[in-house]
């Protein structure tokens, strides 16, 4: 699901209740009133919606040459959409509309990018597999630099200038556009809509809130005008934030999070409120369960629970009743074309489950072996080498140390495994590829240590620098992290003979000699290990 919401995290409102399976990127373009998102579930796909939740559209689809799309973001002054694909390796732009497609780079160049944004006539980006930030022309490729080598997986990158965060005309931009809660553009950013929180109702004046109360909730005072359950009042936690659901209580001797019962003698966890038992004696934690659900929940038939509709014909009791895999309803949904496959009991699976080796549907409808024997695998993906395994799996899943087959076939089978690029790449033992500069790196990216043998990795350490300490087993780290309590090293060397260390101007020498901050002495705790500080 798409939700928005005020800066600090209220009004919560759903923009967009369904069509998102494992969403990833987000841009926004404020100047024409649209976001845009990345979708890389087993349809992946580039998305498009209107700041107001209205429009939605996919304009690149996982036919298209989409399997990953990681990263995200807007060329505001060409209006162009940049994105790129971690499992095809390419970064690539569109227009708004996905629509002439230009690849700016592919290949190994490009091997796992995860976060992208473009300033002036440059891209930046974070590879995971490089371990570094980069930067090239916007449209060409040409001029690719590494700005910056890193120990770790670079994650998010953001550019931030007055011409990144462009000043557009905002119709909300004067008393909120007279909306009581949320002011949404429309698209064509030239005028907006008010909308209200989940579980509000928008007056007739179409700008005013106010919370859709029910039997089985109390409406908090003051300005904060939502709903709570009746089961959050007197509680013992202050659900409104106005602090008015714990006011006018009895003692309360339940742990803060519990229902207290009527009888005032006996806890309930929140979880067995509305469960179709009397765990209160007194009814009262079955009192209230008659009231509607909200939007996007399902009543359970008998215990009066709100379970999420997507809960729903999932193979899963969570009513605890049954209500919510009740034959009669699940038997007769409509699955989507598109993504999903029906099983011959009902339930909708996605597609890509169909013939996976697994039964997805409970009844194995979905495994019929004269079928999936003869079912070719998607572009990228392979079938798995053993004469009875039809499982497709993505090429680079081969070798990876891991059983994706069901069979271990994918690891025992070298002719299946990627190959490995002459110059770039080292071959693990395993028969995985990975980059040569993460060879006697100190950690283990084979799986089974072989880029990190002793013998091959003696000759091709490199010499510490003046600021650097070498520890035992040949690895740099900064001199200011010797003696400092951490196993850096990671052969403890660089927390031995510590006795003779001088500290710095403003740290203390702990009787181990082991140098901490010297506003830690005589602070509670205990950051020498000896006591020594305290």
């Amino acid at each position: 699901q798409m939700y928005v919401a005020e800066l600090d995290g209220t009004s919560r409102k759903t923009l967009l209740p369904k069509g998102i399976s494992d969403p990833r990127a987000v841009a926004v373009h404020p100047g024409i009133g649209y976001l845009f998102f990345t979708d890389w579930g087993h349809h992946a796909f580039i998305g498009r919606l209107g700041l107001d939740g209205t429009n939605f559209t996919r304009i690149v689809l996982y036919e298209n040459k989409l399997v990953w799309p990681n990263a995200l973001t807007i060329d505001y002054f060409s209006d162009k959409l940049f994105w790129a694909d971690a499992h095809l390796d390419y970064i690539e732009f569109s227009d708004l509309d996905g629509k002439n497609r230009h690849t700016v780079l592919q290949g190994r160049t490009v091997p796992h990018v995860f976060a992208l944004t473009v300033f002036d006539d440059w891209l930046f980006w974070t590879d995971w597999n490089m371990k570094g930030v980069y930067r090239a022309h916007k449209f060409t490729g040409e001029k690719l630099q590494v700005l910056r080598n890193t120990s770790h997986r670079p994650y998010d990158i953001h550019v931030y200038h007055p011409l990144r965060q462009l000043p557009y005309p905002n119709p909300c931009g004067t008393n909120n556009g007279g909306c009581s809660h949320l002011c949404l553009i429309s698209p064509g950013a030239s005028s907006f809509r008010c909308a209200c929180p989940d579980n509000f109702v928008l007056l007739p004046d179409e700008k005013t809130c106010i919370a859709n109360c029910t039997e089985g909730q109390f409406r908090c005072g003051g300005s904060d005008d939502r709903c709570i359950s009746v089961f959050w009042k007197c509680d013992g936690e202050k659900d409104c934030r106005d602090g008015s659901d714990e006011v006018g209580c009895p003692a309360f001797s339940c742990k803060k999070g519990q229902f207290q019962c009527h009888n005032n003698a006996t806890c309930v966890p929140r979880i067995k409120i509305c469960d179709g038992h009397n765990d209160c004696g007194d009814q009262s934690d079955e009192k209230f369960c008659g009231y509607p659900c909200g939007e996007h929940n399902f009543k359970c038939q008998n215990t009066g629970r709100c379970v999420p509709v997507s809960w729903q014909c999932d193979g899963d009791n969570d009513c605890t009743d049954g209500s919510d895999e009740d034959p009669a309803i699940c038997h007769h949904q409509e699955c989507n074309t598109d993504t999903q496959y029906k099983c011959n009991n009902g339930k909708c699976i996605p597609k890509l489950w169909y013939c996976d080796f697994d039964d997805d549907c409970g009844d194995n409808s979905d495994e019929p072996a004269h079928k999936c024997r003869n079912r070719n695998c998607t572009t990228g993906w392979q079938k798995c080498p053993s004469v009875n395994n039809y499982r497709c799996i993505p090429t680079w899943l081969f070798c990876d140390g891991k059983d994706d087959c069901r069979d271990n076939s994918d690891e025992t089978s070298p002719d299946y495994c990627p190959k490995c690029h002459e110059t770039g790449d080292f071959k693990c033992r395993n028969n995985r590829c990975i980059p040569l500069r993460w060879r006697c790196d100190f950690e283990d990216d084979c799986g089974d240590n072989s880029d990190e043998d002793s013998t091959m990795c003696a000759e091709l350490y490199r010499d510490c620098s003046e600021s650097e300490f070498q520890c035992a087993n040949k690895k740099c780290i900064p001199s200011r992290w010797r003696c400092d309590h951490d196993n850096d090293c990671d052969d403890g060397s660089d927390e031995k003979d510590c006795l003779n260390y001088e500290c710095k101007e403003n740290q203390f020498k702990c009787n181990s000699g082991h140098c901490i901050l010297s506003r830690l002495v005589c602070d509670g705790n205990k950051d020498c290990h000896d006591v020594s500080d305290e």
